[in-house]
């Protein structure tokens, strides 16, 4: 997902927001991908659907940040909003069905080989290899293999 925070609303008429993304994600940005757009001005827990329907090629330099101009074409217009509110955009620029997340944070490194501990019957714990995949913007990652779910992952644990 990439993350924005300079949205204005273009025009009553036509129902899109204007934003700046930066370089280091605007690689994961294409056409036809859905946004969530949340408007400070609106309850934080209020979303707006859209969809990306203009990429500009040219750059922008911003306090020495290069950011690409992007629009998002809003799904219905919410007649509360005005021209010039500032927003939040979240773009779904991946997305897997039916895979394990497990915490990141729960994942340990021996070498080459990824593994998580695994709290089994009266308190022990078992070490699983794990190959991990997407990593998410919420400090969740993607288990591809060595995992079922459902398994209660150990994410603190005290060394030895």
């Amino acid at each position: 997902m990439a993350n924005a925070s300079v949205l204005t609303v273009s025009s009553l008429g036509e129902p899109f927001v204007q934003l700046d993304v930066p370089e280091s994600d605007i690689v994961d940005v294409k056409l036809g991908q859905s946004a969530k757009i949340t408007f400070d001005a609106l309850p934080s827990d209020e979303n707006l659907e859209g969809e990306i329907f203009e990429i500009e090629p040219a750059s922008t330099v911003i306090s020495d940040v290069v950011y690409y101009k992007i629009k998002i074409k809003l799904a219905k217009l919410d007649e509360r909003l005005k021209i010039g509110m500032s927003a939040d955009a979240d773009i779904n620029t991946f997305q897997k069905d039916n895979v394990v997340m497990i915490p990141y944070r729960a994942v340990k490194n021996d070498g080459d080989q990824d593994y998580v501990e695994v709290l089994k019957a009266e308190n022990a714990v078992e070490r699983i290899n794990v190959q991990t995949g997407l990593k998410g913007d919420d400090g969740i990652v993607e288990v591809v293999s060595g995992l079922k779910g459902g398994e209660k992952v150990v994410v603190i644990s005290s060394e030895k």
